[in-house]
């Protein structure tokens, strides 16, 4: 993920589409029919025009809906040529939340998906309300946020979106938490690590139940849990994984109910005590 920042407010969130193809694939499809608002709605117009940025494209629209300040828009583009922006022979699905602010609405790109055909794109969000527009735009930059924290890299470029956030009344930043279980790709790949190795096996599924153990608890916030999964995930390490996670336990800078910006201190703490025991590699 990166951020790019054009102008002082607009912050734009790219996915890398073909990195998530088969993610794509498996999410969408949750939009259960296309929505869009009518022409004589004067904030239509502004709101593609906002998506739309200087790219020369028209839109096929999925879904665009409105709550007052805040719209999430799911479409298509076209080029001039006629032909429908895809990646790898397949068509891309661009999702974006817009916030009116100061009169004009301000877009950012909360990712995508593919699909095979026009008829069956759909979208990975679909809102009924501000809130539900909130949690979206909130989905995609806790990921970026995530990668930062870890690597202690300059949280600069989401200072723009969250100020806007507060201005709008959600002043409680982005929560560290939720999404905490290990992918089954992982598991498999952990225990397939063992080879015939009986004894590997009955410690890597110990490890896989204390870990359940610690998730269901809620003592480990997601920021912890994914430097853990990111420590181990190259060689499939399940003993690294086990230990990050145990010191993310006893670590009250780790623990859940945090969020940034108003936890950040606390957060990098957290990753320095796991730095420090279990350092990516």
């Amino acid at each position: 993920m990166r951020f790019e920042i054009q102008g002082q407010w607009h912050v734009r969130l790219r996915l890398c589409r073909a990195a998530v193809a088969l993610m794509a694939v498996l999410m969408f499809g949750h939009s259960a029919h296309a929505r869009d608002l009518p022409r004589t709605d004067p904030d239509r117009k502004l709101i593609l025009d906002a998506a739309r940025g200087q790219d020369n494209v028209k839109f096929i629209v999925k879904d665009l809906f409105k709550d007052g300040d805040f719209a999430l828009l799911c479409a298509l583009e076209q080029e001039p040529g006629g032909g429908i922006t895809g990646t790898d022979e397949m068509l891309d699905v661009s999702e974006w939340v817009l916030i009116r602010d100061a009169g004009r609405w301000i877009v950012h790109d909360t990712g995508g998906g593919l699909a095979h055909d026009v008829s069956t794109a759909a979208c990975a969000s679909a809102p009924t309300s501000k809130a539900g527009i909130i949690d979206a735009l909130l989905r995609s930059v806790r990921w970026g946020l995530f990668d930062d924290v870890m690597m202690r890299r300059s949280l600069d470029a989401y200072s723009p979106v969250l100020q806007l956030l507060e201005r709008k009344g959600h002043a409680t930043g982005v929560p560290m938490d939720e999404e905490n279980e290990l992918p089954e790709f992982r598991i498999t790949g952990m225990l397939g690590a063992c080879k015939k190795n009986a004894k590997c096996k009955a410690e890597t599924r110990r490890i896989f139940a204390r870990a359940e153990v610690l998730r269901k608890s809620e003592h480990v916030n997601a920021l912890a849990w994914r430097f853990c999964d990111r420590t181990s995930d190259r060689k499939y390490d399940a003993p690294k994984l086990g230990r990050c996670l145990e010191t993310a336990a006893k670590e009250p800078a780790c623990r859940t109910g945090l969020s940034i910006p108003r936890d950040k201190q606390t957060l990098d703490q957290c990753i320095v005590t796991l730095s420090s025991s279990t350092p990516l590699d």
